[in-house]
Parts: C-alpha cells; sequence; structure tokens
C-alpha cells in the first residue's frame, strides 16, 4: 500500500476547468448585433432588457462589460451584472461567477463565494461545477474538507463523461476516500480517463499492471500505458 501511494499521482489540483459563458439565445436581435460586432446598437438594446431583469441580457450586459465591448471595460460592473444573472437561475453563469471568485483575478479571490456558486450550478448538473466543487471538499477550500462530498461530487461529474472526475474519482476508490477501496473500479475509472487523454492516468494504469493492481501483472500492458 505504501508503495502504490508513493507511485500513483494523486488528484491534480490545477485541472480547474474554467469556462467562458456561452450565451444563450434569445434576445434575439442584441445577440445578433453583438455577434456582429455592432456594439453600440447591442447595448442599445441589451442595457433596458437587462435593467428591466432580463437574465440572458444581464449575462450579455456582464459579457461587455467584462471585455470592453461597446463600454469601458470594468470587472465590478461584469461581476453585479453576472450577479443579477446568476441570482435569477442562469446555471451557466452561476458556473461563471464561481470561477471568477476562485480565480481572483479581475476581483478579490473568495473561496467561499466560489463554492457557493459552484454549488448552485453542480445543484442544477453543471458538470465542470461538479468536478471544481468536488475539488474543494477533497482540499476544503472554502467548504469543510469531506471526502465523501467530494466523492459524490466527482462520481456526478464521472457519469456525465467528465474525464478528470473519473481519474479523480479511481484515486479515491485507490485509497478508500471517501469510497470503499476497490481496485477494480479504479481500473476501470483509470482506463476511462486514459482513453481521453489523461496522463495521469495513464501512468498509473502502468503501476496497476506492473504490480497487479485489480488486474493480473502484466508487464507488456503496463509499458504500453507508460509509454
Amino acid at each position: 500500500m505504501t508503495r502504490l501511494r508513493n507511485q500513483l499521482y494523486t488528484i491534480v489540483l490545477g485541472t480547474f476547468c474554467l469556462i467562458t459563458i456561452v450565451m444563450a439565445q434569445g434576445y434575439d436581435e442584441g445577440r445578433a448585433a453583438y455577434i456582429k460586432g455592432d456594439y453600440k446598437n447591442a447595448l442599445e438594446i441589451l442595457r433596458p432588457m437587462a435593467e428591466a431583469g432580463d437574465a440572458q441580457a444581464q449575462k450579455m450586459m456582464g459579457i461587455m462589460y467584462d471585455y470592453g465591448h461597446g463600454v469601458i471595460a470594468d470587472p465590478q460592473q461584469a461581476l453585479a451584472w453576472y450577479l443579477k444573472s446568476a441570482e435569477q437561475g442562469e446555471v451557466e453563469v452561476q458556473y461563471q461567477v464561481g470561477a471568477k471568485y476562485f480565480k481572483g483575478e479581475t476581483i478579490p479571490q473568495n473561496y467561499t463565494e466560489a463554492a457557493k456558486w459552484w454549488e448552485k450550478a453542480a445543484s442544477a448538473g453543471q458538470v465542470d461545477a461538479q468536478f471544481n466543487l468536488g475539488l474543494m471538499y477533497y482540499r476544503g477550500l472554502g467548504v469543510a474538507q469531506d471526502d465523501n462530498r467530494a466523492a459524490a461530487l466527482f462520481k456526478s461529474a464521472s457519469d456525465k463523461g467528465h474525464a478528470n472526475a473519473q481519474y479523480s474519482l479511481a484515486v479515491m476508490y485507490a485509497f478508500a476516500r471517501g469510497v470503499e477501496k476497490n481496485y477494480d473500479t479504479a481500473l476501470q475509472l483509470f482506463e476511462k480517463a486514459a482513453d481521453k487523454n489523461v496522463a495521469q492516468a495513464q501512468y498509473n494504469l502502468g503501476i496497476f499492471y506492473e504490480n497487479g493492481y485489480g488486474v493480473t501483472p502484466d508487464l507488456v500492458r503496463a509499458r504500453e500505458w507508460y509509454q
């Protein structure tokens, strides 16, 4: 067990999935103007909608202030509009707000706020939020450390095909963190992640096949995965 612990990579916390907001459909005219680069017209259409409480228009206003499209770039104004949209249940915006608080690049870093917004998005099934929130519970960032909660979140994302969640859940099965130790399940999850080119999973499969963890030792297969 000590040898396995020394050889296996643990969860890579540098793989938080920080995606950009994908514009939802609707408010077609303002969105079309924005896409064409006619920011002046887009702003004239979208601002009144946003001020009237339209969640998608609020998201667009956040984007425009984020990138300085038609307005002077202003991270605080961008966040204010994103928050209005997120508070109305726009799941992708909830994810993005969490990402902004986590990164802390244009606003003060706040892991508690990041966890709060990723919790909302994760509850709605947003797969990257589930994975990232799982990492926060694994590390105890912005939340109380909780292996059980981390494993449950990794499983939710893993079941949707999230490669890094599959890898992370495999590690937890290998070390019995939040789940019972099960090398067979760990092997299966490592294989799924490895097939999606997660290098750490490929390496760990080499370890499993070399040492016979959950599988008959096979140095040929081990060498293939190491390579």
